[in-house]
């Protein structure tokens, strides 16, 4: 599995951090006669020398395609840190999620997702799910979208950590809540919580919010700031049942648009 992440991550090895493509501006436009690619790319590394030696290296992909009905979106990240030529933490994600007629109010989704993470034990994470995404406010409601999405997913984790192992094959809700917000033409918030419980268990869910502010600085230099937090009210193993991130990554944007021929008018 870790070599499946790194060999597929290094491919887009021109990368940036997880998570921060904004599709949202785009969605302001008219894509009624375009389909459109986006994409962040970047790699983001760091030396540190004193007692030891610690190399930091972040190797991460955004991709969407986006059509005038669906939109597809593809997120990967790898994260590695290396002390003294061993492997210390490596962590990484691939996910990818269609949703069908995203224009609309009301909306579908289907997405899978493969993780792993060697510091909170999970040798490997797989789930597959499916669900509704309603938009109150929608794309042109003054650069803000709000949207909520109920659904429900099948998970797999496989986890080693203090010498106990847990193997789980669980049906759990899957409802996050999204805003995003174009601030100014440079700036960009987006802020997303989600909510993950077994049906037997609702009182005991695995919670986790994400805030990130994108500042354009030039036509295609991006600056990304990103806060994560996870929380898990029943660990299936003893590790910690609150964990946080902050990441900053500066990117290369890059967007390439594919106009439709049109159409003659028919009868």
């Amino acid at each position: 599995m870790k070599k499946l992440f790194l060999i597929g991550l290094l491919f887009y090895h021109f990368t940036t951090q997880a998570q921060i493509l904004n599709v949202e501006r785009e969605r302001l436009e008219n894509h009624d006669s375009a389909s459109i690619w986006l994409g962040n790319l970047g790699l983001g590394f760091n030396l540190q020398q004193q007692q030891t030696r610690v190399l930091t290296w972040t190797n991460s992909v955004n991709i969407a395609y986006i059509t005038p009905k669906n939109q597809l979106m593809l997120i990967g990240n790898y994260e590695n840190v290396n002390g003294e030529g061993e492997d210390l933490v490596q962590n990484g994600y691939l996910h990818t999620r269609l949703n069908l007629g995203w224009k609309k109010k009301f909306s579908y989704e289907i997405f899978g997702q493969a993780q792993f993470d060697e510091v909170r034990g999970i040798n490997n994470r797989l789930l597959t799910g499916a669900g509704l995404r309603w938009q109150p406010l929608a794309y042109d409601h003054d650069n803000t979208t709000l949207a909520f999405g109920p659904g429900i997913m099948y998970e797999h984790e496989d986890w080693t950590f203090a010498e106990q192992d847990s193997i789980t094959d669980f049906i759990k809700t899957s409802t996050y809540l999204n805003i995003q917000s174009s601030l100014t033409e440079s700036v960009d918030l987006n802020w997303i919580g989600y909510y993950q419980a077994r049906f037997e268990s609702l009182d005991k869910p695995r919670l986790s919010t994400e805030i990130s502010v994108n500042f354009k600085l030039s036509k295609y230099i991006l600056f990304s700031t990103q806060f994560s937090l996870l929380y898990d009210a029943a660990p299936p193993v003893p590790t910690d049942d609150l964990i946080y991130t902050w990441d900053n990554v500066l990117s290369i944007s890059l967007e390439h648009k594919t106009k439709r021929k049109k159409r003659p008018p028919t009868e």
